[in-house]
């Protein structure tokens, strides 16, 4: 559940750019963060200094196939990938490990984050087309199965917080008329970590949290190691909440 900085600047340079420069390392921060848990959860997850290399691999092309090839060349995505093969036959310590990997890496992630927004917008452009989910809008894409709608919370680190929030309730509101123009649906839900980690979110969006069954995690599921909840709002519901009347 990816301009994030809202609107253009009418009163001048100074401030906006101020705001936008430090929406960028905080962004940059956060991801900067997030890869060292990776990292580390990468490390004690695997046995071994050869399947976490190759884990890493995968992660760097993963981030070479989201960004332009003008700001991350295929040569350079060679040389990453020969300096992580090193650390498959070295006797490296954890905080050895770590550490050479993370020096290695962090010119990447930076370079991932500076050029975020469009690495996102093909990532979401790709997640929609595999699934043949329908993007409502930057945020949020639906799939349908039967009479029941099934929310996808699209990547949005390169939107800023508030515009996101924004656009959650203009999504809403959009797929309200979808809802009200198909008299097949009965049911709106989410199933995800994101309902898990954010409840009040989605109950104050009116929406009621319940336990997945297990099957279903089984079923699509079972490489989430993070709590999964459902998140479950009927046609009436709905309707009464987001259908501009």
């Amino acid at each position: 559940m990816k301009t994030p900085e809202g609107e253009p600047n009418i009163y001048g340079a100074g401030p906006k750019n101020e705001n936008l420069t430090n929406e960028k390392e905080r962004r940059q921060e956060k991801i900067e963060k997030d890869m060292g848990s990776f990292l580390k959860n990468n490390y004690e997850k695997n046995e071994n200094n050869n399947q976490r290399v190759e884990e890493i691999i995968e992660a760097v092309k993963k981030i070479f196939e989201s960004v332009d090839k003008e700001v991350f060349p295929e040569e350079r995505l060679h040389e990453i990938i020969n300096q992580l093969n090193r650390y498959k036959k070295e006797d490296y310590s954890q905080e050895e490990f770590l550490s050479e990997a993370e020096s290695l890496l962090k010119p990447v992630v930076r370079l991932y984050a500076n050029n975020l927004e469009k690495a996102e917008e093909k990532l979401v452009k790709e997640f929609n087309e595999q699934d043949g989910f329908i993007e409502i809008n930057r945020v949020v894409s639906y799939g349908k199965t039967g009479s029941m709608i099934h929310l996808h919370h699209l990547p949005a680190r390169a939107i800023s917080t508030s515009e996101r929030l924004k656009l959650y309730e203009v999504a809403m509101k959009k797929l309200a008329t979808i809802v009200n123009n198909d008299p097949n649906i009965e049911e709106i839900t989410a199933t995800s970590w994101i309902v898990a980690k954010n409840p009040e979110l989605f109950e104050g969006a009116g929406f009621e949290i319940e336990d997945v069954k297990k099957e279903l995690k089984e079923k699509h599921f079972q490489d989430e190691k993070r709590d999964i909840k459902h998140a479950t709002m009927t046609r009436k519901d709905f309707l009464e909440k987001y259908l501009t009347k």
